[in-house]
């Protein structure tokens, strides 16, 4: 039988080529977001949604979903993460999205695996040095900015709720 998985984020750069990735590796593919992938990048399906209104019209496509892939969030670049002109935007957007995506993955009494795309920019300048970074240098933490703050919460949202609901098998990366 063929898995089913749902890439949010899916005509971002990373979500599109994850799309492209799972197809070639058997899994029949859902793509959500708000705009299209680029050519060569589709997935067997694709939903136009703004995520942070979930469940919406979509929340049925996670319904029978056997993966989640949540890539979906405010990005634009080095320059555009770094201006605290952007921060309010990247914070409530990406919190939106990742409350929205938990909660319509909850409604699932099966096994959900769900993976979320976290940054290393979690690891500030550190990373930046050459300095070599693994999960415990993310701890205590000293982002800086605020796109990696929302990253380091919204790791803490996703082992939470793989706590309070059983059903969900949480990766981060």
């Amino acid at each position: 039988e063929m898995r089913k998985a749902v890439v949010c984020g899916a005509a971002g750069f990373i979500g599109a080529h994850l799309v492209k990735h799972l197809r070639a590796n058997g899994r029949y593919v859902v793509g959500l977001g708000r705009s299209q992938p680029p050519d060569g990048f589709w997935g067997d399906d694709h939903k136009f949604c703004d995520l942070r209104g979930l469940p919406g019209d979509f929340g049925e496509v996670f319904d029978d979903a056997d993966e989640v892939y949540q890539m979906a969030g405010s990005v634009g670049g080095r320059g555009w993460i770094g201006n605290p002109a952007n921060d309010a935007l990247i914070l409530s957007n990406s919190a939106l999205i990742n409350n929205a995506v938990l909660n319509v993955c909850t409604r699932k009494v099966r096994p959900l695996s769900i993976f979320f795309a976290s940054s290393g920019c979690v690891y500030s300048s550190k990373r930046l040095e050459g300095i070599r970074c693994d999960e415990s240098d993310a701890l205590p933490a000293d982002p800086d900015n605020a796109f990696a703050w929302e990253k380091l919460y919204s790791e803490q949202l996703y082992l939470a709720y793989a706590r309070a609901f059983p059903t969900l098998r949480v990766r981060i990366g």
